[in-house]
């Protein structure tokens, strides 16, 4: 049985201010990720929570390997949220990276209202909504956040992480913890304010050698490539000190629904284009023991480099 659960939710923010609809889509997703952190001690892998923010509506697109994840989450969906100064800057600086401007309350108390506003409406599953014919296009722009063109202020940054002299068992295991390297790669660098979501599929240049990589946009004058890779390395070192148990428990609901959800049976094309390696997902699975994936990210190396552009035609 498929224990992936996986849903959209949608907030109409018809006459809200659009930057600050974004803001609150950024927020939203920062909270519940540290809620998830926070009780049960484990950041992946939990599944996925992803958002986009357009002039009228916020979407929320889910996957969630546990039930319990999905009773938090819509538990959190129902509840009211406050955030902090600090939250709101980090997501500010965050977006800023994303869009490649600087942004600035005009009035930091009308920016909180207007949040607060915004989380009364609460999200709603899209199923339960009756059809209608928005207009996508019509951003408004923003009234009480300023924003500045400010490109010049940011650089793209890949950071790639690799493998070598690795036996075929230990590359079958890489090929499905990648989804698990990139949420604790992106956990690191998103609390650096930096923003991406451009990564790429396995890639292998031998037959004994793994890696892949992923494109962020960092600010400039706070970028510390030597903080970052030392950074990387402390958080895989004590994800690989966590309890046994606890990991082995949220990695087999993770594989559960690895091997059953229907729409990742393709994977296996994908692994073959891109590794030369011929396998099933079953096969995938059966070397993933808690103990084989966390001496993997042991072995793990990384190197940071700025973005080319040829990395930017390998990642999708």
């Amino acid at each position: 049985m498929n224990t992936l659960q996986t849903g959209i939710f949608v907030l109409r923010t018809d006459h809200f201010d659009d930057t600050v609809a974004h803001l609150y889509e950024h927020l939203f997703i920062a909270k519940f990720k540290k809620l998830l952190a926070d009780k049960y001690k484990i950041i992946t892998p939990y599944g996925w929570l992803d958002g986009e923010t357009f002039s009228d509506v916020i979407f929320l697109d889910f996957g969630f390997y546990q039930n319990e994840v999905k009773q938090l989450f819509e538990s959190y969906t129902q509840s009211d949220h406050v955030f902090t100064h600090d939250e709101i800057q980090h997501e500010l600086k965050r977006m800023g990276a994303e869009l490649g401007v600087k942004l600035e309350p005009k009035d930091y108390n009308q920016v909180t209202e207007e949040l607060r506003k915004i989380d009364e409406i609460g999200f709603t599953d899209v199923k339960k909504m009756d059809p209608v014919i928005l207009d996508a296009t019509a951003f408004r722009g923003s009234k009480i956040i300023s924003e500045k063109a400010a490109k010049q202020s940011y650089v793209d940054y890949t950071v790639t992480a690799g493998l070598t002299d690795l036996t075929l068992e230990e590359s079958l295991v890489f090929l499905r913890s990648l989804p698990i390297i990139y949420d604790l790669i992106d956990s690191i660098v998103y609390a650096q304010e930096a923003y991406g979501d451009t990564k790429s599929y396995p890639l292998s240049n031998t037959q004994n050698t793994m890696g892949a990589m992923a494109i962020y946009t960092f600010q400039k004058d706070s970028f510390s490539e030597e903080k970052l890779l030392k950074n990387l390395k402390t958080a895989f070192f004590q994800f690989g000190q966590m309890n046994r148990d606890l990991f082995g428990e949220w990695l087999q609901a993770y594989l559960k629904s690895f091997v059953n959800a229907k729409n990742w049976h393709t994977l296996t094309i994908d692994y073959y284009r891109y590794t030369g390696i011929l396998t099933s997902r079953e096969a995938v699975v059966a070397k993933m023991t808690p103990e084989a994936v966390l001496d993997l990210f042991s072995k793990l190396t990384f190197e940071i480099t700025k973005t080319t552009d040829e990395h930017k035609e390998i990642c999708y």
